[in-house]
């Protein structure tokens, strides 16, 4: 037995080899008996180990020497035992490092989702029902000029119905990334919580929020409500409860 068979072993049991070098290999397992021994003992090695899981590796050594006295396992080489705990604790290493970095932070969840609403129609009627603060704050909407909408969405004629104000102007907010997202939040659950023709786009707008917001225990129910009522974005919605969140 060499370097080069014990690294061929370990190799051949993660299926590392190619075709033809496998085939070899089975060959010299049907001649050489001490090939065929250590190919058992290797074997031997990796079950033990893929079943102690995550017990530190020390344990799971001093575990392997006394369960193999009990289940007449040959005793293993150190050198053999240290290159498969080796070769097991990288593919843990890189299973973790994957799983951290294909999860995402509740921010970037709500940077890849977020989208603003439709600008909302402007009146037309007489002379006496004229809306210009309205008008305004529509076109500088449609226009994405958000901090020019916000302020005349403040100014908004008293015949625009106040949910409805309030709801483009949470948008604004969440859009300009300013210090008013609580009480953005706040809003968003109140227009949710009522009779409003919006409030099923509020409550998307809600959980984006939170997200942006790092609150995702409140994010993740809203979210969950919204799949389950099939509400406004649902499907979006349930993708993103699929995605692993970092903490």
């Amino acid at each position: 037995m060499t370097e080069a068979d014990e690294i061929l072993i370990e190799q051949y049991i993660q299926g590392a080899v190619a075709t033809e070098e496998m085939e070899a290999f089975k060959q010299r397992l049907t001649k050489e008996v001490a090939l065929a021994e250590a190919y058992e003992n290797s074997l031997a090695a990796h079950a033990f180990i893929k079943e102690a899981g995550r017990m530190e590796l020390k344990e799971t050594l001093e575990s392997f020497e006394n369960k193999k006295n009990a289940t007449k396992v040959r005793q293993l080489p150190k050198r053999r035992v240290s290159l498969v705990a080796a070769s097991l604790l990288l593919c843990l290493g890189i299973y973790f490092m994957s799983d951290y970095f294909g999860s995402k932070s509740p921010e970037q969840v709500y940077e890849s989702y977020f989208e603003m609403y439709a600008a909302p129609s402007t009146l037309r009627g007489d002379a006496a029902e004229e809306t210009p603060y309205w008008d305004a704050a529509v076109a500088a909407y449609a226009n994405g000029n958000y901090q020019e909408a916000l302020s005349h969405f403040e100014r908004a004629e008293s015949t625009i119905p106040i949910d409805k104000v309030e709801f483009y102007k949470s948008l604004c907010h969440l859009q300009l990334e300013d210090r008013y997202l609580p009480t953005t939040l706040l809003t968003l659950k109140k227009i949710s919580n009522g009779n409003s023709d919006y409030r099923e786009q509020a409550l998307w707008y809600y959980a984006l929020g939170s997200l942006k917001n790092g609150n995702t225990q409140e994010a993740l129910p809203t979210l969950e409500r919204i799949v389950k009522n099939k509400g406004y974005r649902y499907l979006e919605a349930s993708k993103i409860l699929e995605i692993k969140l970092k903490n």
